[in-house]
């Protein structure tokens, strides 16, 4: 199947990093349809047809893709469906993937031994002629390792793209796709090739040199352009400390922590927190990134804001998890942790390693005093409920689990049916019908009621919400249950919704509404009177209205 020589080429090796990096997370094949998910800056979706073995149609729903371009979202799909949807068809007939792959390997390896390398060479070339992406990459791999990379001609050309694309650093948003599209090239032709060639240090500085050059321009981005570009600079950030000596990642090391006091934007620095506190395990940098922790709490306590819990919260189990990396003693962390408990998400972070080294009784105690902090905020407080209920059934404590699950299926969870049935459970069904009667008691919003009786069959008292309808949407959501049971009183209260509706006059469309209902009302038996009866009222009660008797005349 031939579809590369459609693509770009810098679009062509973006799409196989993607691929590579395991970024089409979902994929369906279906006759010739192919439906996927890409991750990106956000989850992309992505259509592909293919007809007579080859691409004729491809759709993704990317910023890019929406301007008419082939993006690297489709070519992911593409390199995964090639590769790896038709390698796991070709593994069935061996005794595993891995075995199918080392023994495809040792065979390539014997013919490139033995063949002739005039004829070796030929093929090369007839195959680089014809395939765009084969040659790019063995033009990256080998042709350019004569290259030579000057960081200042970099950094020059950098100077370029941007001054080009926009007058004193502002790019307009006419100009933001063929700034980008020059960027990803450039990151293509050069800090890629610098990485794969190890020439890490000097890729390292071209592209810190382009995010702060990027980062500080003035971009109107309104394809988000900018979060694909970030998205790629902390990737290529992440390939180059895999590689790094130990030089070079103090050297990043140091960098990322310059640029948390920096004048970036702020959601730029959150992303290098993010970055410095997933990597970076060596013992002087888990102590200094102690230190940004402490400074950052700092910095929160000092001005507080709207953020405040959410942000100290994420701080705080940022030190948490950088003392257990240091080896920090269990009394220590545990220290730290109650200190700070009066955070929700401190508090579930510790009852979860509670349960994790079964102290179960610690767990409870834990729980049930944040559920009076929190009594305020009721998500929060369904969290602790549930944890509760789950422990005391672990712990057979029978008499404080019913007492949790009554709170959870009358007062925190009403009409949540899985509650509802787990309760149900415990009791025999004579004593059931009592409680569930106690159950109803308690609840007042009628969508909670009718889960619970459509759950129980209890259509008679379905009947009697479905009459308590306010308007022709709500009893609609009844129609399914009771048209069949009770078609007389379902009339009834059509009949009755219908007239009230009808007294307010409105556009075409409103009396278009009617029809439809009067049409329902139709397929019930006897509904054909009821409905004729109704519109030879309207058209003495309503004649000046002409839109509501043209569309009357529908029936």
């Amino acid at each position: 199947m031939e579809w590369q020589n459609d693509f770009s080429s810098h679009i062509i090796l973006r799409g196989y990093n993607y691929y590579l990096e395991d970024r089409v997370i979902q994929i369906q094949v279906v006759d010739n349809r192919i439906k996927a998910v890409v991750r990106g800056s956000f989850n992309y979706l992505v259509y592909v047809k293919i007809k007579d073995d080859q691409v004729y149609d491809l759709d993704c729903d990317c910023p890019y893709a929406d301007q008419g371009e082939l993006c690297k979202h489709m070519a992911a799909v593409l390199f995964k469906y090639e590769e790896e949807y038709n390698k796991t068809i070709k593994s069935n007939n061996h005794d595993n993937e891995e075995t199918f792959l080392n023994k495809k390997e040792v065979l390539l390896n014997h013919l490139v031994e033995i063949a002739d390398q005039d004829l070796l060479k030929e093929y090369l070339i007839r195959a680089f002629s014809d395939n765009t992406y084969l040659y790019e990459q063995f033009k990256d791999n080998l042709v350019c390792e004569l290259k030579t990379f000057s960081v200042l001609s970099l950094k020059q050309e950098i100077k370029e793209i941007i001054h080009l694309n926009g007058e004193d650093g502002v790019i307009e948003y006419y100009n933001t796709s063929q700034f980008f599209n020059e960027i990803d090239e450039f990151i293509n032709n050069n800090i890629e090739a610098m990485i794969i060639r190890l020439k890490l240090a000097e890729a390292f500085e071209v592209l810190n040199y382009l995010y702060q050059k990027v980062s500080s321009a003035e971009v109107e981005d309104r394809y988000r352009a900018i979060e694909d570009f970030l998205e790629t600079t902390f990737n290529l950030w992440q390939r180059i400390l895999d590689k790094a000596d130990k030089k070079l990642e103090d050297q990043m090391f140091y960098f990322f922590k310059s640029q948390l006091t920096s004048s970036l934007d702020s959601d730029f620095v959150r992303n290098i927190e993010d970055f410095i506190f997933e990597n970076f395990i060596k013992k002087d940098h888990l102590r200094q990134k102690l230190g940004i922790a402490e400074a950052a709490l700092d910095h929160l306590n000092y001005v507080k804001g709207y953020f405040y819990k959410e942000r100290s919260s994420k701080w705080i189990l940022r030190y948490i998890e950088t003392l257990k990396a240091l080896g920090s003693s269990v009394e220590r962390i545990n220290q730290y942790i109650v200190k700070n408990l009066n955070l929700s998400s401190i508090r579930l972070y510790y009852i979860d390693s509670l349960i994790e080294k079964k102290d179960y009784l610690e767990a409870v105690k834990i729980l049930k005093e944040g559920k009076i902090v929190d009594q305020d905020h009721k998500d929060t407080l369904i969290g602790y409920s549930l944890s509760l209920k789950d422990l005391y059934k672990k712990l057979n404590n029978k008499k404080a689990y019913l007492q949790e699950m009554w709170l959870l299926v009358t007062i925190y969870k009403p009409g949540n049916l899985d509650l509802f049935r787990e309760f149900k459970s415990l009791f025999k069904s004579d004593d059931w019908q009592k409680i569930r009667e106690e159950i109803f008691k308690q609840i007042d919003y009628k969508p909670y009621l009718k889960e619970l009786y459509v759950e129980e069959k209890l259509f008679d008292y379905l009947l009697i919400l479905a009459k308590k309808s306010s308007y022709l949407d709500e009893f609609l959501t009844y129609e399914d249950y009771l048209k069949a049971l009770y078609p007389n009183e379902m009339l009834n209260q059509y009949e009755v919704l219908l007239k009230e509706f009808a007294k307010v006059s409105g556009s075409r469309s409103r009396y278009q509404e009617i029809v439809k209902y009067l049409k329902k009302m139709q397929a019930y038996p006897g509904g054909d009177m009821r409905v004729v009866k109704l519109v030879n009222e309207w058209k003495l009660l309503y004649k000046s209205r002409p839109a509501m008797m043209q569309e009357l005349k529908r029936i």
